[in-house]
């Protein structure tokens, strides 16, 4: 629930401003055994995939996104528009928040996982540097939505 407060503030906050529940976090809070399989890799990609458009839609690919780096976030990097525009600049493609754009993204977050040496493993000083890698593409996007046009 905090976690998916954090993400979005105004569209996941539960309860509402209103006092009522908000269905996409009851939907999420009343799935929660189907992250953890996904976590323990117990259920395919696609699988999850087809479970996550079920709450978000099709249109939702950052909260999609979320969701995949909530249940593995070594495999799957934190998206948002701030990291989408790193990528878009630093690769030369479109800046579209779509699903391809968070998968040609996760490749070259992997590439870049590779370079730097950080293991796939989930560990805490895994988590860590990808935490680390992460929130540094989230900063340096918001400076080139600043500064840089």
């Amino acid at each position: 629930r905090k976690l998916l407060r954090w993400k979005d503030q105004r569209f996941l906050t539960h309860p509402t401003g209103l006092g009522v529940p908000n269905p996409d976090v009851e939907k999420v809070l009343n799935k929660i055994e189907t992250i953890s399989l996904f976590r323990r890799q117990e259920i395919s990609e696609r699988d999850f995939c087809d479970f996550v458009r079920g709450i978000f839609g099709s249109n939702g690919a950052v909260y999609r996104a979320f969701l995949f780096h909530i249940a593995r976030p070594i495999d799957y990097p934190i998206w948002d528009q701030n990291v989408a525009r790193v990528h878009a600049l630093l690769t030369g493609r479109s800046n579209d928040l779509d699903w391809q754009h968070y998968r040609d993204y996760r490749g070259w977050f992997a590439h870049l996982m590779t370079l730097l040496k950080v293991g796939h493993d989930l560990t805490r000083e895994n988590v860590q540097r990808v935490k680390d890698l992460d929130s540094a593409f989230v900063a340096y996007g918001q400076f080139l939505n600043n500064y840089y046009r």
